[in-house]
């Protein structure tokens, strides 16, 4: 059956996991969408903050401050406001209560059509019953908190493995965990299945001892190399052609193509056309113009395009997403990063630590403050924090670039060893990130060691052999750049030996 709950001009439809107004879909974070349809199951009754932590956050421990920011939310998306209280009313000391009049509707479902909001249900089970029923509780809830984190999924609530009636939900992906604990071993099998489908997109076995703090070890393992390949699938599921596609099917494809391809020269200008498409379609989507901002404040920044109309069109975009969009987490970290990277440090850093209060799993919120404060020449402090961006982040080649602002980061604080490795370790993430090359042949030639720095370089040239002087100085710094460069053009010189 499908299901959806009516209010004035609204729809909450649990088919398409989605709202919409007169028809309009109106953009929400899942657990936003988790909020209203709570209070929509329950209009008229009153709902203490305690009784709204155990139905949407599972009893999870939240602080006051978060619930009413949430509450905030779901006002912001049905136009509502705290002061005039049309559908959220505030009743102090009691609680709130939903005061629309509602009208619950189950028709028989209508064939499947793939949607366009990507959606994830998490099932953890113990087949044995060998793990208690707690732990796996607990670990299907914190799955969910981490994988909210991903732009524009939603994390159903249902828990079942019927794929039909999950796809009739508007569930496109479903991970399944089953656990089993036997003479002090944990193992675990997980598994990513297409619900439209049936077919199995990825799956890997985790085994550890059973030792205190097993299932955050158990949790950011899978994580770990699940939010990779859950990635590619919705570049599978949503990617597609023809003038009849979803901007926001687009903007999906996008923010997977850098996240698999890794940030370079190919996949910038592969992202930037889908990106360009999906708001000539909607010019009201705000991750659509960070995206946007922040891929054009990138080629400014890095020195791959110095167009003035590029650095300007960058703060362009930031704040239309800013204007659109003022609470979702993952809009202000990529605003406020491509601001930042656009020379906005006053105004991109504020944006940046909002984010990450919002949503302290964003990664990319965390090492975009740690990539800014190394900007403004306070490297302990950006140490740190893309020290923490970084371990919380999926094992993917965007790590590529953010340990290479960590390596210059460390080599700025003078722990040389840290940064050679950090560089090392940023140059095996992606294969094509001429950025962690070039950090390595900084440190090299910070090190003034003259047989690595020619080893670096050559890596570098291979990668991307076109690179310009402007480029290197940009990253690198002045003081560097001279004998970088100097090395540049004589490992040029000899793989072209110019004929007397």
């Amino acid at each position: 059956m499908a299901e959806h709950y009516l209010f004035d001009d609204f729809r909450l439809d649990l088919q398409t996991y989605g709202l919409s107004k007169n028809g309009a879909p109106i953009t929400m974070e899942p657990l936003i969408f988790d909020l209203l349809l709570h209070f929509a199951r329950n209009p008229g009754r009153v709902l203490s903050r305690d009784d709204l932590i155990d139905a949407v956050w599972e009893g999870r421990f939240v602080s006051d401050s978060t619930v009413s920011t949430a509450i905030k939310m779901v006002r912001k998306a049905l136009g509502d406001t705290g002061e005039a209280q049309r559908y959220i009313q505030t009743l102090r000391g009691r609680g709130f209560q939903f005061a629309a009049e509602v009208t619950h509707q189950a028709t028989p479902a209508q064939p499947v059509k793939i949607p366009v909001q990507p959606a994830l249900a998490i099932l953890v089970s113990s087949p044995d019953d060998s793990w208690p029923e707690a732990q796996t509780r607990l670990l299907a809830s914190r799955l969910r908190t981490v994988l909210a984190r991903v732009p524009l999924l939603r994390i159903s609530t249902r828990a079942e493995t019927d794929l039909e009636a999950l796809a009739g939900q508007g569930v496109s992906h479903l991970v399944e965990v089953s656990v089993t604990e036997s003479a002090g071993e944990i193992l675990a099998d997980a598994r990513l299945v297409d619900t439209g489908s049936g077919y199995q997109q990825w799956a890997r076995s985790f085994d550890l001892a059973s030792t205190q703090g097993v299932r955050e070890v158990l949790l950011f393992r899978i994580v770990a190399q699940l939010e990779p390949a859950l990635m590619r699938a919705l570049i599978d599921t949503f990617s597609g052609t023809g003038p009849e596609r979803d901007p926001q099917a687009m903007v999906i494809e996008a923010i997977g193509t850098l996240a698999t391809w890794g940030w370079n020269r190919a996949s910038f200008k592969q992202a930037r056309g889908l990106l360009d498409q999906a708001l000539a379609q909607d010019g009201q989507n705000a991750m659509a113009h960070a995206y946007s901002a922040l891929l054009r404040a990138l080629a400014h920044r890095v020195g791959t395009n110095r167009d003035p109309a590029m650095l300007e069109l960058a703060k362009t975009h930031a704040e239309a997403a800013l204007e659109i969009e003022t609470q979702d987490s993952f809009v202000l970290g990529i605003a406020g990063c491509a601001l930042c990277d656009a020379g906005q440090l006053d105004r991109g850093l504020p944006i940046l630590y909002r984010s990450a209060q919002l949503n302290d799993s964003n990664g990319h919120a965390l090492t975009a403050i740690g990539a800014a404060l190394l900007m403004r020449g306070a490297f302990e402090e950006a140490s740190e924090k893309l020290r923490e961006g970084i371990a919380i982040s999926p094992a993917d080649s965007r790590l590529a670039v953010w340990e290479a602002l960590l390596a210059m980061t460390e080599m700025a604080c003078g722990r040389i060893e840290a940064a050679v490795q950090t560089a090392e370790s940023a140059m095996s993430r992606d294969d094509r990130n001429y950025l962690s090359r070039l950090a390595a042949a900084a440190i090299r030639a910070a090190m003034q060691d003259a047989e690595g720095l020619s080893r670096m370089i050559a890596e570098l040239l291979r990668v991307h052999p076109e690179l310009t002087e402007e480029e290197v100085g940009y990253f690198v710094g002045p003081d560097l750049r001279v004998p970088l460069w100097a090395g540049v053009e004589a490992a040029r010189a000899a793989m072209d030996p110019v004929e007397a």
